[in-house]
Order: structure tokens, then sequence, then C-alpha cells
């Protein structure tokens, strides 16, 4: 299993394995992930540590989505660019770890902007209620 190869993996690597793991993740359009994130910070001794890399990750992610490139920064192929369902994810699994860091606002506004974008995306009203 993946995340046991994450919870594992030596320090240098981690950072690599992880915006692989995020990108798997957002890519597959996994809304119950955000658990498999903190039980990986868990194991490794150090949630809010992991929890920071991952928000970096996710944060570089977003932003190369909005200038219409791949989730790792990449040229998007203009005749196939990356389904709006990549930020929607992107924005939900962001502002899940913002409110378990106490980042409420922050969470609360990751929340509003997927709902201008899809008001009809389910979870991140899941998200908001919780």
């Amino acid at each position: 299993h993946k995340a046991i190869l994450l919870c594992l993996a030596p320090e240098a690597e981690f950072r690599t394995a992880m915006a692989a793991a995020v990108h798997t993740a957002i890519t597959k359009a996994k809304p119950c992930e955000f658990e498999t994130f903190r039980s990986i910070g868990q194991s490794r001794g150090d949630v809010g540590a992991t929890f920071d890399i991952i928000a970096e990750i996710l944060e570089a992610s977003i932003a190369a989505l909005d200038a219409g490139k791949t989730l790792d920064g990449g040229d998007a192929d203009a005749n196939d660019p990356p389904p709006p369902t990549h930020v929607l994810f992107a924005l939900l699994y962001l502002a899940q770890i913002r409110d378990a860091q106490a980042r409420h606002q922050d969470a609360l506004a990751l929340i509003e902007r997927g709902l201008k974008h899809t008001p009809t995306f389910v979870e991140l009203y899941m998200a908001k209620a919780k």
C-alpha cells in the first residue's frame, strides 16, 4: 500500500513521494483522502509538518492549474486540459488541512472559492458543514 511506503519514506524522498500521492488523489477524485493524509502524518510522528508539506504541494498545484498548467506545473495539452475536478479536489484537500490547522477562515475561503467555481460540488458543502 502506498500510504505505508509514505510513512516509511526517508525525509529526503518524502516530499517527492507525497507530491505524487497528492496528485494521484486529485486525479482520482477521492473525497476521503484527507484521512489518509492525516494517518500518514500520525505514522511519521508529526501531523503538523506533514500537513505543511501537503499544503505547499496543494498550493503549488492550485497555482499551476490556475495558470492553465498541469498539477505538477508542466504545460497542459491544449487538446486535453486538466479537468475542473482537479482544482476542486485540490481546494477541498487544502481546506480540510487548513481546518485541521485551526485556520478556519482560510478553510472557509477555499471552500467558498470552490463553490463559486462549481456550486454543485457536494463534498465542499459537507466540508463547510463540519
